[in-house]
């Protein structure tokens, strides 16, 4: 989505933030002499994002809550929180994602999110909303953190779709695995060739994919269209979970992999590596994993066309003798 796309949403958040309020009202709250607030719920005036978040604190309606909920690793990049730092956010958020595919997504040139993200360009409100849509695709998470999806209806839609996406995928993991093959070139065939395909290549019965594709149609992740089922948008789904969930999730798609390590297909590839290193590289090491993964998710968004499924694990472990030692004493 564009910023242009953003304008009316960013409208509807204004005017969430004024709640009960006139708009007078608000905006001699907010230090203007002139009404603003008129000015930027008609989409005549944007507000930068940083006026606008410093607006919602002045307003009780705190975004910081909402900022930092949407990415635990990102949040100390905002800093004590009384002047939020946007831009090493952001570039947090961003990891090693590259800046033309970023651009590409958001509408905005790669000059542009460049400057916005060195910190040398303030981005208006709209341009803000794109720019983390781009790079995380939970924008509506934010918003609904920050000032209610009830009170933004042109993004609720959305939100609606990613919670019964995320629904499907804790309730019958194997979900997220069907959505990916259903987007595929080569399950676009009628219906009971797709069924057919989709347990040949799960290696699963009729009855768990039959379950699958109920529970996505209920979701509205998927509809039947021309005789056979397809996806009714984009296919990234994070597992904004619990940690019962992320455990359980883990959990099955791992044995997943161990399942398929017993007989490794010609495009599969499994690595392993046990080693000693020291605490602080041990520590690099985590940051790469991240990256990596970071990477492979801005990879996997941008490729086209979408020809096959895969399953992506990255696993590191640490046997530490001193803190096993520890927690034995204390024990």
């Amino acid at each position: 989505m564009t910023p242009q796309s953003f304008e009316p949403i960013a409208r509807q958040i204004l005017r969430a933030l004024r709640g009960g309020r006139s708009q007078a009202a608000v905006s001699k709250r907010l230090g203007f002499s002139s009404n603003v607030a008129a000015k930027w719920e008609s989409g005549q005036r944007m507000p930068s994002a940083e006026q606008a978040l410093a607006y919602g604190t002045k307003l009780r309606m705190d975004p910081m809550p909402a900022l930092r909920g949407l990415n635990r690793n990102a949040s100390a990049a905002l800093g004590d929180g009384t002047e939020p730092d946007l831009a090493a956010w952001l570039r947090a958020l961003k990891g090693t994602q590259l800046l033309g595919p970023i651009a590409d997504r958001s509408g905005l040139s790669r000059y542009s999110v460049g400057r916005i993200l060195a910190g040398h360009s303030v981005p208006r409100l709209p341009q803000f909303l794109a720019l983390l849509d781009a790079i995380t695709d939970r924008v509506e998470d934010f918003v609904d953190g920050w000032v209610g999806i009830e009170n933004v209806p042109l993004l609720e839609p959305r939100l609606r779709r990613t919670r019964a996406a995320r629904d499907a995928l804790f309730q019958r993991p194997l979900c997220l695995a069907v959505m990916c093959l259903l987007d595929t070139e080569g399950l676009r065939c009628p219906e009971p060739v797709q069924l057919t395909k989709l347990c040949t290549v799960l290696e699963r019965e009729l009855v768990e994919i039959s379950a699958c594709i109920d529970t996505l149609l209920e979701g509205g992740v998927i509809q039947m269209v021309g005789g056979r089922y397809v996806t009714t948008g984009a296919l990234t789904v994070d597992a904004h979970s619990t940690a019962e969930q992320e455990r359980a999730l883990r959990h099955y798609w791992t044995g997943v992999g161990h399942q398929r390590t017993a007989l490794i297909r010609p495009d599969d590839l499994c690595s392993y590596n046990v080693f000693s290193v020291a605490r602080k590289d041990f520590a690099r090491l985590k940051e790469l994993q991240r990256e990596f993964y970071r990477g492979a998710r801005t990879l996997i968004a941008a490729s086209e066309p979408t020809e096959v499924a895969g399953l992506l694990l990255v696993q590191l472990g640490c046997w530490d003798p001193v803190q096993e030692s520890a927690a034995s004493s204390e024990s």
